[in-house]
């Protein structure tokens, strides 16, 4: 199979520079490209301008759209655009520079390689919070936090909450990809404060 390069261009519409680095949301139909792309979208690459392998983290897809978030280490100058390059190529999922949501591969994580894209990234996998990401954990007597390959939070009065060992600095976005229970309260929020 032939390398097929798709160059993509993002521009920066803003009158300041994006941070850097900077997470990019890119979707493209893959129904487009399907002579050269395996089904499960595997055999794909990202680079920068200069040709550099890119961290790849594939969110989601379907035979006509495909979700992947690319992490461009220099960010986008205000106004200004970067030409980014989608390799077709006789390569799988790595993990490192090209992988997918936890719950896409065959085994939970397998190819996640949302920790290579995304500042603060857990995916929840084995049974047991990883305590390089969570320092604190409350679980009232009323509550309970299960880890198995995901998270699930069973909140039946009382807040649960954890906190994570990672501080922020704004700008930032927080984004997190779950299924909601039944019961009628106000569902999952996150709390950013103040250590002080």
């Amino acid at each position: 199979m032939p390398w097929v390069d798709v160059p993509i261009t993002v521009t920066n519409t803003q009158s300041t520079d994006t941070p850097a680095p900077f997470q990019q949301m890119i979707q493209f139909n893959p129904s487009l490209y399907s002579p050269f792309l395996l089904s499960d979208l595997s055999n794909i690459r990202f680079t920068d301008e200069d040709y550099s392998a890119i961290p790849a983290w594939l969110e989601s897809y379907s035979s006509t759209n495909a979700t992947v978030w690319v992490l461009l280490n220099n960010g986008i100058k205000a106004g200004q655009s970067i030409t980014l390059h989608m390799f077709i190529a006789p390569v799988g999922f790595d993990g490192q520079f090209w992988g997918e949501a936890p719950q896409i591969s065959p085994t939970y994580g397998q190819y996640d390689s949302g920790a290579n894209v995304f500042n603060f990234y857990d995916n929840f996998a084995g049974t047991s919070l990883n305590t390089n990401n969570w320092i604190t954990v409350s679980t009232p007597p009323s509550g309970v936090i299960t880890v198995n390959n995901g998270i699930s939070i069973i909140n039946t009065g009382n807040t649960i909450y954890y906190v994570s060992s990672k501080s922020f600095t704004a700008p930032y976005i927080i984004d997190i990809g779950g299924i909601l229970g039944t019961t009628a309260d106000d569902g999952p929020w996150f709390d950013l404060q103040s250590t002080a």
